[in-house]
This record gives C-alpha cells, structure tokens and sequence, in this order.
C-alpha cells in the first residue's frame, strides 16, 4: 500500500512539475503574415499571432535575422509592436522604401517545452512613391508617331 501511495504522490508532483514549466502545449501561430503592397513613404503592418509562445520570436527578412527585441537594433524604422502578453509580435515598418521590398517570415525559437515554429513566407511589395504613370502606348497618331491612350 505504502508503494502505490509513493507512486501516486510522485505522478502527481510530476504533472505539478510539467504545469509549473508550462507544458500546457506547442506553441503555434494564430496569426500568421500576409502578402502587403504598400507605397514608399507608408507606414507597414505584417501580423503575427503566437499561442502559448515560450521561444524567442523574431522576423526575418529576406533569410537575415533581424533580431528578437521590440525595437530592432540596426533597423530603426523598424518595431515589432502588438501586446506581448496576448502574443503579438507584428512588424510595423515606418517610411517604408523600396528596399524594404522582400519576403519577411515571423520565426519562434525552440524551447525547453515546445519545438520551433515558421510561420508561412510573405511579401512585402513596395510600389514607387510615382503616381502619374502613363497608359501604354498605341499606335496610330499623325506622320505614324505613338500616342498614349485617351490621347487625341
């Protein structure tokens, strides 16, 4: 009697124990990034949503790293933003200029209790600040020179 009685004091200390380190579950993505054009000079938002998040999480731009924390060292346009106690870890991109224009994932690390996730790949598609942009042009005009459309 004494060893079954040992034996369920020890499983029960043992799902305490698994509770305390946060064992509840793998971390996964509620929100992951989407495809966003935006124009230069704009303000960028890529969402990314982490349930029971216990790794590092962090953005990658075009396969470079940018770094685990809220304000991104060396990136100062760059923040990620959102309530970390809710799991939000989006990336706002102020002033956004074309060479922002690349492929971002959002990236949480391994940890003691969870393996790492990715979440899908997004691209950020930086148009030119030019707005006035001519139609193609047709032919046809006088002495055979090209005309653009609406052009009489």
């Amino acid at each position: 009697m004494d060893f079954l009685y040992s034996l369920v004091l020890s499983s029960a200390w043992v799902f305490h124990l698994m509770d305390f380190k946060g064992v509840c579950g793998q971390q996964a993505f509620k929100t992951e990034p989407r495809n966003v054009t935006v124009r230069a000079g704009a303000t960028s938002l890529l969402k990314c949503e982490v349930l029971r998040a216990s790794g590092a999480v962090q953005w990658v731009k075009d396969g470079l790293l940018l770094g685990p924390q809220r304000s991104l060292p060396g990136y100062p346009r760059y923040r990620m933003t959102g309530d970390q106690q809710k799991g939000q870890y989006h990336l706002q991109i102020f002033n956004v200029s074309l060479e922002d224009d690349g492929i971002y994932e959002c990236q949480v690390g391994r940890s003691v209790s969870s393996r790492a996730i990715v979440s899908r790949t997004a691209w950020l598609n930086v148009q030119s600040k030019q707005t006035n942009l001519l139609p193609p042009r047709k032919e046809g005009g006088a002495n055979g020179e090209k005309k653009h459309a609406g052009q009489l």
